[in-house]
């Protein structure tokens, strides 16, 4: 393979690479508490592309991963009092089946034997971990501390935490994160400040993701070029030199 035609590939996987992420990103862009993710980009060298370069040794990009950008989204206004957002830095608490999960979505809804749950069902925890029970039948009151009250008496605390290196979260399903031995043990996000009645909005633009995505058709169109540009240019390199030799 010639030299245009493998940086011309290089590029385009890269291309299409970022485009899954970003099309994942529009997909969940009217999802709460959704946090867009980038790609990570890298560069690789390595023995096949160093045979192929003419024995010249060349990094080629790569995608490497993806970082979640845990910017806050906008907080909406519902008028829904159970939901919750919340402004500032950490994550509440629910307990699935396969252990505590950090999310920033406050959907709640209040279950028939009055466990207080998130909009999948999951178990919203209290700061000692333990779940919050309610009266179906009667509203509540979530605090700014997360204090949740109802017919004038606290029933509970919702844990509201943060870490130490939320970079190293990893992110399951839509707008769940679940922690690791990297992001450390999760603390009391006590500068945190609860407000009812609203939810946080995904943090994705889709106007400035929508340009985005045109740019990187264009370039993929351009690097798809590239390629038949090389491949056409060692056809006719083979055909001229089959001439000569006749």
């Amino acid at each position: 393979m010639d030299k245009l035609s493998i940086l011309a590939a290089s590029g385009l996987r890269g291309r299409l690479e970022a485009l899954d992420v970003l099309a994942n990103n529009l997909a969940n862009s009217a999802t709460s508490g959704f946090k867009a993710d980038n790609e990570l980009y890298s560069t690789y060298a390595g023995e096949a592309s160093e045979s192929m370069m003419g024995g010249v040794m060349s990094a080629l990009p790569d995608v490497k991963g993806r970082w979640t950008n845990f910017q806050q989204g906008t907080l909406e206004l519902t008028g829904n009092p159970q939901d919750v957002a919340i402004a500032g830095q950490g994550f509440f608490t629910v307990k699935s089946p396969t252990g505590p999960l950090y999310s920033r979505d406050g959907h709640m809804k209040v279950a028939k034997d009055g466990s207080l749950t998130n909009a999948d069902g999951y178990p919203m925890l209290d700061s000692s971990g333990k779940g919050i029970t309610l009266v179906a039948s009667q509203a509540f009151e979530v605090a700014t501390n997360g204090q949740v009250r109802q017919g004038g008496q606290a029933v509970g605390q919702l844990a509201v935490v943060k870490f130490d290196k939320p970079d190293a979260l990893e992110k399951t399903g839509y707008s769940y994160f679940k922690a690791n031995e990297t992001t450390g043990k999760p603390v009391p996000a006590t500068d945190a400040d609860i407000h009812q009645g609203k939810i946080e909005a995904s943090n994705v633009a889709p106007a400035e993701s929508a340009v985005r995505l045109v740019s990187l058709m264009r370039q993929a169109e351009f690097l798809q070029r590239a390629i038949t540009m090389g491949a056409d240019m060692s056809k006719r390199a083979i055909e001229d030199v089959g001439r000569v030799g006749s």
